[in-house]
């Protein structure tokens, strides 16, 4: 059915635009692209040793005099052996007007706060898919919302408002990603193990209402060699925050019973970006504030402060003759209260991280990068080593080598039967010449 709803509605705007007389390379332009992307895992889990996912993106854009568009960007994805990565969505469907001191955009969004390349405190509508948890690229769902940005000199103001709540979409019971559950629970009140049943509450989501609307606030200014920005928000967590509750069955059975509670968040934070040098220094933070500043109430994430700061640079013909790209992030979460986080807590997964990322483009056109994340906190770690090669101006095939590493007890090291051999094909196209 959504498929369906989803192609009506491209269906329509294509026929609207058509059908309106003003196609025309001017004021229209489409787009799209197609993608394969092929996953052999190491361990055979679930009976899905590997997976084979199609997609294609369709961008249309209608220019509506000079200062006015609109934009509608949908995605199809099919897996053949995974259903819960398939994918019906328009990810973006608005109109936008233009003026030399201000812009306005309506309907459905995908906002992109703050200044840090891998991790960012001040993205607060920024719902995404964890389906796939190693798979970050192009992820993003979009927010209905009203936008609306005003310009003078070198700073801005950007309100945001979104009435209704989008969250994050996240592994089903069942799925490769989806966190294990063990078998026994240790009791400490009998001091032993016993076998454990799990019951899910489904996630306790804000309802549509006035009250639950959510806004956000960023100031941003340029100074030479110098841009920041400052920020506010006041909405909804688009990740649940789990709590298990053990209730006992028996003296051989426990009920665990997971809890998936959107918390409500006041958060303000900043960021800026610089130079010194050759290098180019980043930072973010944020504070989030919730509802349980004490840290009493277990349904409920306790407040906590959250800075990144980071750095890249490029260290002149050092690979091979050629030039290496690197950056380095450090990301660091302290909460107010003693709490430990569960490692299946994705809002805390890097509390403690270390990133290192490089790149390098070889004569030859291929492109070599390699992503490397260190959790302090659970020892786990992540290697992600990747060769990207443009076949031609508009296609790319890309092998990468996923490694998450460590300890079961850690976030990464709970996934290690993932490892996996991903290969990647993408090819764009200008849709319009076909439609004429």
């Amino acid at each position: 059915m959504l498929f369906q709803t989803h192609t009506k509605l491209l269906c329509l705007f294509f026929a609207a635009i058509l059908s309106s007389g003003s196609a025309n390379t001017e004021d229209f332009f489409a787009s799209g692209k197609l993608e394969y992307i092929g996953l052999g895992y190491s361990e055979e889990l679930l009976d899905e040793h590997d997976e084979h996912q199609f997609s294609i993106d369709l961008t249309l854009e209608q220019s509506i005099r000079d200062s006015s568009q609109i934009l509608i960007n949908a995605r199809i994805r099919e897996d053949l052996n995974a259903n819960s990565r398939d994918m019906h969505r328009v990810q973006e469907a608005y109109w936008e007007t233009n003026t030399q001191q201000w812009s306005l955009k309506v309907g459905r969004q995908i906002f992109a706060w703050g200044k840090s390349d891998i991790v960012n405190p001040t993205d607060y509508l920024a719902p995404r898919s964890y389906i796939d948890l190693l798979d970050d690229e192009d992820e993003e769902l979009g927010t209905a919302a009203l936008s609306v940005r005003y310009y003078h000199d070198r700073w801005d103001l950007e309100t945001i408002i979104a009435p209704h709540y989008q969250a994050s979409l996240l592994p089903s019971l069942g799925d490769r990603w989806f966190s294990s559950l063990p078998d026994e629970i240790f009791v400490p009140a009998l001091a032993q193990n016993l076998a454990a049943q799990y019951q899910f509450t489904g996630v306790n989501k804000p309802g549509s209402s006035l009250s639950n609307v959510q806004y956000a606030l960023r100031f941003s200014q340029q100074r030479p060699g110098w841009d920041y920005s400052i920020s506010y928000f006041d909405g909804y967590n688009d990740l649940p925050y789990t709590q298990t509750e053990i209730i006992p069955i028996n003296t051989q059975n426990v009920l665990v019973q997971v809890n998936q509670n959107v918390n409500h968040l006041r958060v303000i934070g900043g960021d800026f970006s610089t130079t010194l040098g050759e290098n180019i220094i980043r930072a973010e933070a944020a504070y989030f504030h919730t509802k349980d500043s004490g840290g009493n109430n277990a349904t409920i994430d306790d407040p906590y402060f959250h800075y990144v700061l980071g750095t890249d640079f490029t260290w002149d013909e050092i690979f091979f003759g050629e030039d290496l790209f690197v950056l380095l992030e450090w990301s660091h979460q302290i909460p107010k209260t003693d709490i430990d986080y569960e490692i299946n807590q994705l809002d805390h997964v890097f509390h403690r991280s270390l990133f290192i990322r490089t790149s390098v483009e070889l004569e030859n056109d291929w492109i070599l990068e390699s992503d490397f994340a260190y959790d302090f906190a659970g020892d786990g770690v992540f290697v992600n080593l990747t060769g990207a090669y443009p076949i031609t101006d508009n296609s790319l095939i890309e092998l990468s080598l996923e490694l998450p590493l460590g300890p079961t007890d850690s976030f990464f090291g709970s996934y290690k039967d993932n490892k996996a051999l991903r290969i990647r094909f993408e090819f764009d196209f200008d849709l319009y010449p076909f439609l004429e």
